[in-house]
């Protein structure tokens, strides 16, 4: 989950979520995609996302074994787009 603050400006946000899993011994590319509901008090936040699958109420969660890069592609009211990166170290 992560939160966007002040953000009465912005009219949408999508967001990809790019990490490394391992798997049977292999290192895996692993990606989550997402779009941000835009609050009306300027306060953004995601649902809380796991790094894994579940079905059938079991529960399988990834190793990651890399940094998360967390980008955001941003949509103000006015039109204007923009892009920001962020990556978080393990």
């Amino acid at each position: 989950m992560f939160e966007l603050t002040k953000a009465d400006d912005i009219k949408h946000v999508s967001y990809e979520i790019d990490y490394t899993k391992s798997l049977e011994g292999e290192d895996v590319p692993e990606g989550i995609l997402g779009e941000m509901n835009i609050a009306e008090d300027g306060i953004t936040k995601t649902d809380f996302r796991e790094f894994g699958t579940c079905s059938s109420g079991t529960c399988k969660y990834d190793k990651v074994v890399s940094d998360i890069t967390i980008k955001l592609a941003v949509t103000k009211k006015d039109g204007k787009q923009y892009q920001v990166e962020k990556v978080v170290k393990l």
